[in-house]
């Protein structure tokens, strides 16, 4: 679970660097062994099961700077609407989007774990929901902001 706790984030990152909204990354540490998750034809692959993952701390940390990261291009960059596939701004839809795959895929490995593994525990708002919920708010909060360039 580890994994996708932090895999969101340096999606976000990656898509970031891309667009050319950032010149490097947050924390190049987890970056790399949170950028590729596991597939199951991949025989490489398999050895992240045996390794030993960061702190639950300093993966939540990451997560914050991203997130703040986000919040700040969203709020004070040069975006313009609508959002096309080429626009730099489309990798932060993609980062959405991506993460909404994620809650599915890890919604469906919780519901496996015995039921004394899952424990609940208190975040702030913007942690104890996904990152992209969060982002996703002021997004649509900028979006609705601008005036309509539709004809009544």
């Amino acid at each position: 679970m580890m994994f996708y706790y932090g895999h969101v984030a340096v999606v976000y990152v990656n898509k970031l660097r891309v667009a050319g909204y950032i010149a490097e990354g947050v924390d190049e540490y987890l970056e790399q062994i949170m950028e590729t998750g596991v597939d199951e034809m991949s025989w490489d692959d398999l050895s992240k099961n045996e390794m030993e993952w960061p702190p639950l701390r300093d993966v939540t940390e990451y997560r914050r700077k991203v997130y703040n990261l986000v919040r700040k291009i969203i709020l004070e960059g040069d975006i313009s609407f609508p959002i096309k596939m080429e626009d730099p701004s489309w990798s932060i839809v993609m980062g959405f989007e991506h993460e909404r795959i994620h809650l599915e895929t890890s919604s469906v490995l919780i519901r496996e774990l015995p039921a004394y593994l899952v424990t609940v525990r208190r975040l702030s708002l913007s942690f104890s929901l996904s990152l992209s919920l969060s982002l996703f708010c002021q997004f649509h909060h900028l979006l609705f902001s601008f005036p309509s360039t539709v004809p009544p």
